[in-house]
């Protein structure tokens, strides 16, 4: 209910929306838990997404991350992993949807700097596109120790 920095929607859903959601089939209800040689962070990440198996297409309808995680490569990796999930079942483009706050200006940034193709619908709205078979967010430098969905 905290997170602003990297929210796509700002939206502000309860438990019971959350549960809602995991029980159709037709989403993909993740979450992100890291923790390093410092401690357990628990979790830091989370993520609605739709799942289209007909019209190959996958839409994030949000997705957010508590600001402790942020600048770690977290962010990276947790949609890295998403986005090969995705690829195994045959989903070929992901949507992010996405409405702009004064507060989420770093999640725009996340998107827009990993070239996520974005396509206005209002002033105040976008959606950020990938290919989900050629899109990559690591480099060839910057592996994924374990990321797990």
């Amino acid at each position: 209910q905290k997170t602003n920095q990297f929210n796509s929607t700002t939206l502000r859903l309860s438990e019971k929306n959350i549960e809602q959601l995991i029980n159709k089939k037709n989403y993909l209800i993740t979450e992100c838990k890291a923790r390093d040689k410092f401690g357990d962070y628990g979790t830091i990440g989370f993520s609605i997404t739709k799942i289209d198996k007909k019209e190959k297409k996958a839409c994030i309808e949000n997705i957010l991350f508590s600001c402790r995680a942020l600048g770690r490569l977290i962010e990276e990796y947790y949609l890295e992993t998403l986005l090969n999930t995705l690829k195994k079942s045959k989903i070929q483009t992901l949507d992010i949807l996405f409405n702009v706050s004064k507060k989420n200006k770093p999640s725009y940034n996340f998107f827009n700097n990993h070239k996520f193709k974005k396509i206005k619908k209002t002033k105040e709205r976008f959606i950020f596109q990938a290919k989900v078979d050629t899109f990559t967010l690591l480099n060839k430098y910057k592996k994924i120790i374990k990321c797990k969905i």
